[in-house]
């Protein structure tokens, strides 16, 4: 296995230059108007000449630090950094020191000579970059590296905005910038750096406050799966997919350590190299179907889904991490 969790910080052997957008979800990004190059912006992105601005632009009459755009929680926002030659928004020069609020669409010029366009206002996201150019973008609070069909690290944000690594060896905290490596090269991981939008809990879909019911047919072959809110009000039927026999076999080893009497603390916990023959399928298919399983359930709205499958600190077990489960014949 390549994966690793993190190790120390680095930059070194990644492009200075920010990447050019390539298979983006919602993320900020800022247009080179004169080449069409797509950056995008972390929350704090420094526009000028430097070598450590995360945009460097090789033009005399821009300033060292020139300008910066900056995420204040809600929207951009552009500030000139007492650059000599001026910051330009439309055809208004702003004062030294001076914030604008950018939105999407809106043009900027430094020095008179290099123009760009915010094509994209989106908050900031996680992002991770390889040293050849690649990057990928989280979406909806997951991303796994080194891509969908190999999820050999898999990064997700809690629901008090912390964001979290996790493989084969365990899980751990993401900080700051830091280096993963995944698919046999690193990734420098950038973490958005803001708190989550406020969300209405009342509103908010929780998977660990869903009744899991699932339907088999008697040949086993055919899956359903619905999730119930605790009132009843609400039922979310979750389409058809291969990896509901992995959620399926984690739920009846639940249901098999709560009728014999275990705490629940070891309720369903699975040996990782026991699933493919359990589920009779190729030693890979497990932790695809885990990111899948995720994945789907994510886009549905809960905000906790990367949280369904739980795994032992020594990543060697595994379950299913909810508690309420019902088993009936389709």
């Amino acid at each position: 296995m390549d994966a690793t969790l993190p190790t120390r910080p680095g930059r070194a052997g990644y492009p200075r230059m920010t990447p050019t957008c390539g298979s983006f979800g919602a993320v900020a990004v800022l247009e080179d108007m004169a080449t069409g190059a797509r950056h995008w912006l972390s929350p704090r992105h420094l526009l000028g000449r430097a070598p450590n601005c995360q945009l460097r632009i090789r033009e005399p009459r821009v300033s060292g630090f020139h300008a910066e755009l900056l995420w204040d929680g809600r929207s951009w926002r552009l500030q000139d950094l007492g650059s000599r030659n001026g910051t330009t928004l439309g055809e208004r020069r702003l004062a030294v020191g001076e914030q604008v609020e950018l939105t999407r669409g809106a043009e900027l010029t430094l020095a008179g000579r290099v123009s760009f366009r915010l094509v994209d206002d989106s908050a900031p996201s996680l992002i991770a970059t390889s040293p050849d150019g690649e990057t990928r973008t989280a979406e909806d609070g997951l991303l796994v590296l080194p891509n969908e069909e190999s999820p050999e690290l898999t990064l997700y944000m809690e629901l008090d905005g912390r964001w979290v690594v996790e493989s084969s060896s365990g899980s751990a905290e993401l900080e700051g910038e830091q280096t993963l490596f995944a698919g046999g090269k690193p990734w420098r991981v950038s973490l958005p750096n803001t708190l989550p939008e406020t969300r209405e809990i009342d509103n908010e879909r929780r998977i660990h406050a869903f009744s899991h019911r699932f339907f088999v047919s008697r040949d086993g072959e055919h899956i359903e799966l619905s999730l119930v809110s605790p009132e009843g009000s609400e039922s979310v039927r979750i389409e058809p997919r291969a990896h509901l026999a992995l959620l399926l076999v984690l739920a009846r080893v639940r249901l098999e350590d709560a009728e014999a009497g275990l705490p629940e603390s070891e309720h369903g916990w699975v040996h990782r190299e026991d699933l493919p023959r359990k589920l009779g399928v190729e030693p890979h298919l497990p932790n695809l179907w885990i990111h899948r399983a995720r994945k789907q359930l994510a886009k549905l709205g809960f905000r906790d889904a990367a949280t369904v499958i739980e795994r032992r600190a020594n990543g060697t077990q595994l379950r299913l991490s909810v508690r309420r489960i019902e088993i009936a014949d389709a």
